[in-house]
């Protein structure tokens, strides 16, 4: 009898363990792993958000960038660490195109990661080398005219600055020879050297290049203008309507990450970008809030896979 009681006292601790430990999360360093470069527009928003993060969880909230394969190297790296909360991945919409163009993936964004939260998002905009175009019509002119198309530079092989020039390359009826960079900033470098005809950067990293006159702003891929850059025209002002590409940036974990865990990293960036600091430098470099429960998130992400897979179709991208 003694020996039943001590085992049911066994079993009901060894159940309580994992409940345990989804109360004290988190009790140590979380890590924050960047799909893309340091000062790339994923590094700069996902670096604010960490930022609060650790402030809110009073747990240090560890950033570390990733590089490469268009953002599939960190998701690979976060698909296959723990399932417990405490490796997050920060990802751009590359995150939906990767199964589109990688034929041998070693994760599957469905199956092998969970969809958190939206960080936020913020439009892109076409830059140019100071002075070689005119406006948008004229570099697409130029671009119908060359048997070869144009240069144009990415921030990685289906990263959403690639996705966005090739929308336009397929609404414009234009070709070009894609040339990407492990990162935003050294795309817009290459721009500004005279290097490539043209990139499609987010905002938020590109403009002080504009303001110092270094690269030409020739179109936001948005609806509307944006604040930071009133006199830039949206690309369908500039006579390409439908060429419009949002940018954003989310969080992903492990799958198999408790379900208690998920949904409180859902609630605390979603408290994290409701701050006013947060708010305040969001503000300041032109990024939007993208507020959407955890389910809304999960949708969005699995829309934006399919919508992702007919891009690269239309645009006839081939797998590598």
């Amino acid at each position: 009898m003694k020996k039943r009681i001590f085992l049911a006292a066994g079993v009901l601790c060894a159940a309580s363990i994992p409940a345990m430990a989804q109360e004290a999360y988190p009790n140590r360093p979380i890590r924050m792993v960047i799909a893309f470069t340091a000062g790339s527009s994923t590094d700069l928003m996902a670096r604010i958000v960490a930022s609060q993060l650790s402030i809110n969880m009073k747990q240090p909230v560890i950033v570390e960038n990733r590089p490469g394969a268009g953002g599939a190297i960190a998701a690979s790296f976060v698909a296959k660490s723990p399932a417990d909360g405490y490796t997050i991945l920060a990802h751009s919409g590359s995150y939906v195109v990767a199964p589109w163009l990688y034929k041998s993936l070693p994760y599957d964004s469905l199956r092998d990661l969970t969809n958190v939260a939206a960080f936020g998002g913020f439009p892109g905009v076409v830059i140019a080398p100071p002075g070689k175009y005119r406006d948008l019509g004229q570099l697409l002119d130029k671009a119908r005219k060359n048997s070869g198309g144009l240069n144009f530079a990415s921030a990685g092989t289906g990263s959403s600055t690639h996705m966005s020039a090739e929308k336009i390359n397929m609404l414009a009826r234009i070709g070009g020879q894609h040339i990407p960079f492990r990162g935003t900033p050294e795309a817009i470098t290459d721009v500004a050297a005279g290097r490539s005809d043209y990139f499609v950067a987010p905002v938020n990293t590109a403009l002080g290049m504009i303001k110092s006159g270094r690269v030409d702003a020739l179109a936001v891929t948005a609806k509307k203008r944006n604040p930071a850059l009133p006199t830039v025209p949206t690309v369908a002002e500039a006579g390409l309507p439908g060429a419009e590409y949002p940018l954003w940036i989310g969080a992903f974990l492990a799958s198999r990450t408790p379900p208690a865990i998920v949904a409180r990293i859902h609630a605390e960036i979603a408290r994290a970008t409701e701050s006013a600091a947060v708010k305040q430098q969001y503000a300041a470099n032109g990024i939007d809030e993208l507020p959407m429960s955890q389910t809304e998130f999960d949708r969005f992400i699995r829309e934006e896979i399919v919508l992702s897979g007919e891009l690269t179709k239309r645009a006839n991208l081939k797998a590598e």
